[in-house]
């Protein structure tokens, strides 16, 4: 034991006494951001399995997988704010039994679900170093239940880290847990698994002992390579596979194949190979490819309101009404933007396709949606003649541009013509429907194709059908019936999977909108609600335009549909419903729901909704649910609870579009806390009220 105590500390003065200023150089030539920062086994960022205090930048996102034996690891990492790394983590516990393996007669191995964070408390500077703390298996079983306060200093090319452990990070001892002088609530630890879920704080940071662990990563010479070492602050002793570590000293190293790619090796425990890879990008800085839209020309003469709309739906908008302005009333067009993003790009087409119409008059955009109109912007007819004219610098022109409401238009109605007051569409897409984890399998899939049809009449009375037909799905491995001591509201979803497998009507409801006013929006629905609920109800929306605020209120009574999801229903019925508070906070990007109310099961509580949005679109978000239903009866997980990452599609798309997916994570699917699936939801549709509205590019005017 002493001699590797030795061995690491010879290592860590011959790291720091080499010659660092051309492997500076290279590295950072070769990959730029901070080459050391990488992940460790457990998903966050760290050495080999020791944290260090180091975060990725604001938007990082990487997917591990780890081998180290007994345990396969499969991590995920976001870094939402440049202080605030979060990881989930599915562990394989290679020597030891599922316990619904018998069950479902699949024999495999055990699996855990963990979720980690580290928050920055101290950034670096030429004189101190980052002081990060973190948990790791926050609200999980605590099979690696651990707490730690770590701090990283570079010197050239060494990135060195120390810090003390607690929970595993801390059985190999050694110190008296410093904070037992501060409270005897420090004193013991429980040191126990669970079913996961619970927040154990009155686990944290105690113990009677603690654990130094720390290490070095050095940037070699060799572009993209970072080797390791380490002194482990666990024994080992408490791990739930009682591995005897021969030495507390771990290798590895670190390739960066290429910006995207990391390969890791390392050789663990004295006697232990590990292998692994991360794949990791960056939200805030995705690669877009080349736009490839049709370029509008400038029409010289008016055109019909038909013609216009046509012209206006290839290139930028889709539009359902058109008032014809004059010298004393402006031009309104009202719809949706179909492409670019960015609402000054948009802007600008606009303002050059109808330049022809205007005939002196002002020109209003105005988004709308099912005739909600969030908001809109007023752009003076001389400030659209001086653009065209390339007359007018593109940041004074800015400064031209209002954004208004529906409220500070002059009626125009007996001039406005709604273009379609009847409007059919429908679509068809392969879709993938996924869940990871089950207890049957790790991955449970259908492939089906989806069909979405829907009439509207005036705008705001709408027909919409949803479902599909099933093309391929491993369905048959789902075995297990699920018991609840609450009413099952959502741990039926086997039976309504396997009674759909072929044919799917998930949703057919009729919807009707109101809006009183500029600021406060209105819905009524009924029919087949989601997959499970059919019923009705409506929601309130009181949302100022540019306010940073917004309150609602959503009630309603459903019935649980049969299986087959069709005209039948079951017994349970339920009124549900929830007020909501909701904030667009002033500094980024950060948005925060939050609701109080009656979910389906009958219990009540408090939802929380907190995500960060970028600038290009991406946005990536947590939520937790807590209602008077306790751990013991909510069952395995304790509370409801996930994560989410909503996409634009237009980094990927050859043609800018608006348009969004997203992909949830939910580790475990109980009865508590759980919210109708409704379609529409008018926090989300009017979304752009809560924005800036400053115009700020308007570069692509000028043509």
């Amino acid at each position: 034991m002493h001699q590797s105590y030795v061995r690491f500390a010879c290592a860590l003065a011959i790291a720091t006494s080499v010659d660092t200023a051309s492997a500076d150089q290279a590295i950072e030539t070769q990959v730029g951001h901070d080459e050391s920062a990488t992940y460790s086994h457990f998903g966050s960022h760290g050495l080999v399995q020791m944290p260090d205090a180091r975060f990725g930048e604001a938007g990082d996102f990487g997917i591990g997988w780890v081998r180290v034996a007994p345990y396969r690891f499969l991590t995920v990492n976001v870094t939402p704010f440049d202080w605030l790394e979060a990881a989930i983590r599915y562990t394989a516990q290679e020597d030891r039994v599922y316990a619904y393996a018998q069950l479902i007669g699949t024999p495999q191995s055990n699996k855990d679900k963990g979720i980690d964070a580290k928050v920055r408390l101290i950034e670096e500077d030429v004189w101190t170093p980052q002081v990060a703390v973190g948990i790791r298996d926050l609200g999980g079983t605590g099979l690696f239940g651990s707490e730690y306060v770590v701090a990283s200093k570079r010197v050239g090319a060494v990135d060195v880290s120390a810090g003390l452990g607690w929970g595993l990070l801390g059985t190999r001892g050694g110190l008296t847990n410093p904070l037992t002088w501060v409270s005897d609530r420090f004193d013991r630890r429980t040191a126990s698994t669970g079913r996961g879920g619970t927040l154990a704080t009155e686990d944290w940071f105690s113990g009677d002992e603690v654990s130094v662990f720390g290490g070095f990563a050095y940037r070699t010479p060799i572009p993209g390579l970072v080797a390791k070492v380490e002194l482990d602050g666990s024994d080992y002793s408490a791990d739930s596979s009682r591995i005897t570590a021969s030495s507390p000293v771990n290798y590895g190293l670190v390739y960066r194949l290429n910006s995207v790619v990391d390969l890791h090796a390392g050789f663990e425990r004295g006697d232990t190979v590990s292998a692994g890879l991360v794949i990791r990008t960056n939200f805030s800085k995705p690669a877009q490819p080349v736009k490839l839209d049709p370029k509008p020309v400038t029409p010289t003469v008016s055109r019909s309101n038909t013609v216009l709309r046509e012209s206006l739906e290839e290139y930028v908008f889709d539009t359902t009404a058109i008032t014809r302005g004059s010298e004393q009333q402006p031009m309104v067009l009202e719809g949706q933007f179909n492409r670019y993003p960015d609402d000054a790009a948009g802007l600008a087409i606009i303002a050059s396709e109808v330049s022809p119409e205007l005939q002196g008059a002002d020109l209003v955009v105005l988004d709308s949606r099912y005739g909600l109109t969030t908001h809109g912007w007023m752009i003076p007819n001389e400030t659209v003649t001086q653009m065209q004219a390339r007359d007018l610098d593109p940041g004074e022109a800015a400064k031209s541009i209002k954004r208004i409401d529906q409220s500070s238009v002059a009626d125009a109605s007996p001039a406005r013509e709604l273009l379609e007051p009847w409007n059919a569409s429908a679509s068809f897409a392969p879709n993938l429907e996924q869940s990871f984890q089950s207890p049957e399998a790790f991955w449970i899939y259908r492939l089906k194709l989806s069909g979405r049809a829907e009439l509207t009449y005036n705008e705001r009375t709408s027909l919409l059908a949803e479902g599909g037909v099933s093309l391929a799905d491993n369905y048959d491995q789902l075995r297990l019936a699920e018991t609840s001591q609450l009413p099952q509201v959502r741990t039926l979803v086997r039976e309504y999977l396997k009674e759909n497998r072929s044919l799917q009507l998930s949703r057919l409801q009729a919807t009707q909108f109101a809006q009183w006013g500029p600021s406060v929006f209105g819905q009524a629905y009924v029919g087949h609600l989601e997959t499970m609920f059919s019923g009705y109800g409506g929601e309130v929306l009181y949302r100022p335009l540019g306010s940073w605020w917004a309150l609602g209120l959503d009630v309603n009574r459903v019935w649980q549909r049969d299986f087959d999801s069709f005209a039948g229903r079951q017994s349970y019925a339920v009124t549900t419903g929830h007020v909501s508070a909701n904030f667009d906070l002033p500094w980024d990007g950060v948005r925060v729901k939050s609701s109080y109310g009656r979910y389906l099961a009958g219990d009540t509580g408090v939802t929380l909704d907190v995500s960060r949005a970028f600038a290009n679109g991406f946005e990536i978000g947590a939520w937790a649910t807590q209602t008077d239903v306790s751990a013991e009866v909510f069952g395995e997980g304790s509370f409801d609870k996930g994560a989410y990452l909503r996409i634009p599609f237009d980094v990927f798309t050859l043609e800018s579009t608006r348009a969004r997916g997203a992909i949830g994570w939910r580790p475990m699917q109980r009865d508590g806390g759980q919210k109708l699936a409704r379609k529409f939801d008018l926090y989300e549709m009017t979304r752009e009220r809560g924005r800036d509205g400053n115009v700020t590019n308007w570069s692509g005017f000028v043509r």
